[in-house]
């Protein structure tokens, strides 16, 4: 992971990183309670912080943490950490956490490669070893689900599937599998929400394609033409290679790729919308 750039911030203030101690009073910290969100920093702004913040207010309200920014706030805030780190290209990681009194709300900036967008996955197909449940639906600081499912991987990522066979998500990613000129992704039950994945089922006619969601078992996949994977900061993640399994085609996997970055090029600043 790349080192933290210089300003973060912390509860509406940008400070140098070296002034902040470590919280030994927020449990958020000490034992994983709390909330993150990765949003990608492209042309020096902030890609669909609207939905993120949406979604971490979302499951505050779930989790009884309080949330006491609006999106202006955050969106202020975030403008001034860019400019602080003078950075137009960035992963920003935000966490919101207890506290020992009142809530913290910390965000920092790591630095991208160019190529980061031109990168192509490959993947294998993996039971998952730590049973799904409905706190997959938010994500929180406790990532240690994804953590175990990786080990031992010898892919980029590992796309899992339940104890029934019914494709999940990948440890860090919605998934898509593509048949002629459809979509198919599984429902948000026991898996993440994802904003980028929200975002191309909002978007289907701009994109011009249809997005069907459905359960998809394991054993079905030879059906399927391509496959990608969705996240924050890559947005499309084209995967070359299923383990053990040929893909016929990236064609149109390719072509909605390109029509993001297209649109993230042209006017994707604040939001891809």
């Amino acid at each position: 992971m790349n080192e933290v750039l210089q300003y973060i911030a912390f509860n509406l203030e940008i400070v140098s990183k070296e002034t902040l101690s470590f919280p030994f009073e927020d449990p958020g910290y000490l034992l994983g309670t709390g909330l993150f969100e990765t949003v990608l920093i492209e042309n020096g702004q902030p890609v669909l912080l609207d939905d993120h913040v949406d979604r971490m207010k979302k499951s505050a309200d779930a989790f009884k943490l309080e949330f006491p920014y609006t999106l202006r706030d955050v969106g202020k805030m975030v403008s001034n950490l860019i400019l602080q780190n003078n950075v137009k290209r960035a992963r920003m990681n935000g966490y919101l956490t207890p506290g020992s009194h009142k809530p913290n709300l910390m965000m920092m900036l790591r630095s991208l490669p160019d190529n980061y967008h031109e990168e192509t996955l490959t993947v294998e197909l993996k039971q998952e070893t730590v049973p799904s449940s409905w706190l997959n639906e938010h994500k929180t600081k406790g990532y240690i689900k994804a953590y175990v499912e990786r080990l031992g991987m010898k892919t980029d990522d590992v796309i899992l599937y339940d104890s029934d066979g019914f494709i999940l998500e990948a440890s860090y990613a919605n998934v898509f599998f593509a048949k002629g000129e459809t979509l198919y992704t599984p429902p948000v039950h026991h898996i993440l929400p994802g904003v980028t994945r929200q975002w191309i089922l909002d978007q289907q006619k701009q994109l011009q394609v249809e997005v069907v969601e459905e359960k998809i078992h394991k054993d079905t996949l030879e059906t399927y033409d391509e496959v990608f994977l969705t996240s924050s900061t890559r947005l499309i993640g084209i995967v070359s290679e299923i383990v053990g399994q040929e893909l016929r085609s990236k064609t149109l996997t390719k072509q909605i790729k390109d029509r993001v970055l297209l649109k993230l090029s042209e006017n994707g600043l604040a939001a891809l919308h």
